[in-house]
């Protein structure tokens, strides 16, 4: 498996240095810079080290769906494991992260969002699942590099994955779509308070679940049946 990095907007050229030295620590070559509001100059270069090549090959797009284009699946990253009223927040810890990770043949992106703010809604929407480093509850934000050297760290041993199942991105949006129309449907007896987050929540769970084909497409020829 290889892993794309992802940066969303980076605000200072100290922590995008410092990012491009961890994956030059770890073996990681490929990043994308989204928008980035930080010149990536002097200072990007001085604090990337020998890890400057990443930097100097790294790829600047206007937005975050052309950074993800080619991947198998979109990891999230985020310091808030609660939920809010705009996302369901059910993030997977590194160790979960890392053992899905070996399972699965494809490019993966990491996403990492903002200094300040992190990613917005929108944008973990596009994720397939979210991940979190379990720090101190009472300052579980790391910074910028610090949570991607720990990520790369753990990842590092999880290259090169052989397992094929995993179903296609668009496969596994049809299933989640399919669901999402029921949820909306409701049946007889049942009212559906809130379908779109009862939707968010079935896309988590089929994402954690990293279904295969096979199994997408029985699900979806279920939920297809309980239509008619």
């Amino acid at each position: 498996m290889d892993i794309r990095i992802v940066l969303v907007e980076p605000e200072h050229d100290i922590n995008v240095g410092h990012c491009c030295r961890a994956m030059r620590n770890f073996g990681f070559r490929e990043l994308f810079i989204v928008n980035p509001k930080c010149p990536l100059g002097f200072e990007a270069h001085m604090y990337s080290k020998h890890g400057a090549d990443v930097l100097k090959n790294a790829r600047r797009v206007r937005s975050v769906e052309e950074a993800l284009k080619g991947c198998a699946l979109v990891v999230g990253t985020t310091g808030v494991a609660r939920r809010s009223k705009h996302v369901i927040r059910n993030p997977m810890s590194v160790a979960e992260l890392k053992q899905k990770a070996r399972m699965v043949k494809g490019k993966m992106a990491l996403l990492l969002g903002r200094e300040g703010m992190g990613l917005t809604p929108e944008e973990i929407k596009k994720c397939d699942f979210l991940v979190t480093i379990e720090a101190d509850g009472s300052y579980p934000v790391l910074n910028l590099s610090h949570a991607l050297a720990i990520l790369l760290y753990e990842l590092r041993g999880a290259k090169g994955g052989t397992w094929e199942g995993l179903a296609p991105r668009a496969e596994r949006k049809a299933l989640v779509d399919a669901f999402a129309r029921l949820a909306r449907k409701g049946g007889k007896k049942v009212r559906v308070r809130d379908p779109a987050k009862i939707a968010t929540a079935f896309k988590n769970v089929v994402e954690r679940a990293l279904v295969s084909s096979i199994e997408a497409r029985a699900i979806l020829a279920a939920l297809k049946e309980e239509k008619e």
